[in-house]
């Protein structure tokens, strides 16, 4: 299945998402540090990318992963010559030389995944996969059914259902 990676960046934090069939998988996100508040932008979208790289390394190392971003100066600065783009581009470039991706520029009003996700406190970070991704019908089911089938989530649902949880006074 192809793996896309998802990335932005905003003035205090990067995020990203791994896709897999443009569904979410996987969410990512980091607040930047005072000094990484200073970087220009194409430096914080391109440590974006090597966040979300390095955060899911095990799903994406040895495949070939589309990594879309709404910044489109990077397009340029992937296949400038090494030595004529800046020393912080060059140590962050080097940290993506073991994987295999294609950037792709998404404009940013069609990349709305990973914004919500690079804007957010790092605190608000699960607030948010719970926010964007909704079960199927089928998928709800799903669970009802392994959960019914389940000897010790059962144990947990009778021990909910009977007031269980309720401090006894």
């Amino acid at each position: 299945k192809p793996i896309v990676l998802s990335v932005d960046a905003s003035s205090f934090g990067i995020g990203g998402v791994l896709l897999q069939k443009g569904q979410p998988v996987a969410y990512t996100s980091a607040t930047l540090s005072e000094a990484q508040t200073r970087y220009s932008q194409i430096e914080k979208e391109l440590l974006a990318i090597v966040h979300a790289c390095e955060h899911f390394h095990y799903y994406v190392f040895g495949q070939h992963v589309e990594i879309e971003t709404d910044h489109k100066p990077l397009l340029g600065i992937i296949h400038k010559p090494f030595e004529n783009i800046s020393p912080r581009l060059q140590r962050l470039l080097l940290r993506l030389q073991r994987y295999s991706f294609k950037l792709i520029h998404v404009p940013g009003k069609y990349l709305a995944v990973a914004d919500p996700v690079s804007t957010s406190d790092i605190d608000n970070a699960q607030l948010m996969v719970s926010l964007l991704v909704q079960a199927s019908k089928s998928k709800l089911d799903e669970i009802l059914l392994e959960t019914k089938n389940d000897i010790e989530l059962q144990s947990v649902a009778n021990y909910i259902e009977n007031d269980g949880l309720k401090e006894k006074v």
